[in-house]
């Protein structure tokens, strides 16, 4: 059995669709074939998780890219993959990304795998630049979407062979169906009567991620039948904005603000439609939550979030902004019950076939397995065409 020792870096430990990710990841590789470390540089909520883990814990003291505090960080990451005879280090956001080019520049034989998960214009010119030059020092790129990966190469200068594209994976639990009885405990957790429509969002309360465009359309929408719920999981710096917003729109009586949970995703069962207003994003793990839960999605046509939601058949896209749509599309999902368990289907079919954490791993494991077996620079040809392979 061929051993690889991995190491994996993230900025910080918060709740969050990368912090998330990762731990699921280390939670699912054989430790005995794959000996690994987790590198970080804030703690955060998560941080109890990783450490439940069992897995050693690496703090690297960073605290800023442009302090002094990168070069310390950096000699302490070159002294760590020295001493543990790391043999791939794979990096999960842009900070990590940067940090591991200046520390792995002129080192030795240790792998570098940077990441693209985010949308394009998420950060700001100095920190993009310094990303793309780390690119350039990574032995590959993964990204997790086709169109993360072309995004890589239309507007960043990566060459495609370098590039292998994996994404994100739903856990198998999820794709179980949920019985009724436990569909409405899930609602009373959340404050939600169990006989309302429910219109659910998983995101932390970001900017980005524009909630206000949500709970815009949700006023507009008119339910005979039945009143119309709005539940926001995630928390953040708009919150109170979003507080307001959904009072002077006359909604702020059935808009749930349920804060960060920690496995968020089980609450995908609780809604009716799982939406998302991204402005930018990379491929969110929502998404891929929701479908493997069964939810019909309506989300912004951005990043990858099209890799995932084929519009029309299990969910909804439309234009970053565009409420008006919006709100037609969740009504027509919310007043047509057939309509919206044809296309929750559809989508855990999807889901199913391309985002379950079986296959995925599977890919995961053999990009590891062919990086890690062969640590000589000279061979990274053949080590991209490999690579290739998994696209």
């Amino acid at each position: 059995m061929r051993i690889v020792r991995l190491a994996f870096m993230i900025d910080g430990l918060n709740v969050g669709g990368t912090e998330t990710n990762l731990l699921r990841l280390v939670q699912r590789l054989d430790p005995k074939r794959f000996p690994l470390t987790i590198l970080y540089s804030k703690d955060g909520p998560l941080t109890p998780r990783f450490v439940e883990t069992g897995l050693p814990l690496e703090r690297l003291q960073l605290t800023s890219l442009r302090s002094p505090s990168a070069v310390k960080a950096a000699s302490s990451l070159r002294t760590f993959l020295r001493r543990e005879r790391i043999d791939v280090l794979h990096t999960q956001d842009v900070y990590s990304n940067v940090l591991a080019a200046f520390a792995l520049t002129g080192f030795g034989p240790t792998r570098f795998i940077a990441c693209r998960r985010w949308g394009l214009h998420q950060y700001g010119r100095l920190l993009s630049t310094a990303n793309r030059l780390a690119y350039r020092r990574a032995n590959l790129v993964l990204a997790n979407s086709d169109g993360v990966g072309a995004s890589l190469v239309r507007d960043e200068g990566v060459r495609a062979e370098r590039i292998v594209v994996i994404p994100n994976f739903a856990e198998a639990a999820l794709f179980e169906p949920v019985a009724p009885a436990k569909r409405v405990c899930l609602r009373q957790e959340l404050g939600v009567p169990p006989d309302a429509a429910v219109v659910g969002c998983i995101a932390n309360l970001w900017a980005g991620k524009d909630h206000a465009t949500l709970l815009r359309a949700a006023a507009s929408i008119t339910l005979p039948a039945r009143s119309l719920h709005v539940v926001l999981i995630g928390e953040g710096p708009e919150r109170q904005a979003l507080q307001d917003l959904a009072t002077s729109l006359g909604i702020g009586d059935r808009t749930h603000f349920a804060g960060a949970i920690l496995g968020a995703s089980r609450y995908h069962h609780a809604f009716d439609v799982s939406a998302l207003t991204s402005l930018s994003e990379g491929f969110p793990n929502s998404i891929v939550e929701a479908m493997a839960a069964g939810r019909p999605v309506v989300a912004t046509r951005v990043g990858g979030v099209p890799d995932a939601v084929v519009d029309g058949a299990t969910g909804f896209l439309f234009s970053v902004g565009d409420d008006a749509t919006l709100a037609d599309k969740l009504q027509l999902l919310l007043s047509n019950e057939a309509l919206a368990r044809s296309m929750g289907e559809s989508g855990r079919a999807v889901a199913r076939n391309k985002f379950h954490e079986r296959s995925v791993m599977l890919r995961l494991t053999a990009l590891y397995d062919r990086l890690g077996g062969d640590r000589s620079h000279s061979h990274l040809d053949k080590l991209q065409d490999s690579a290739a392979e998994l696209v």
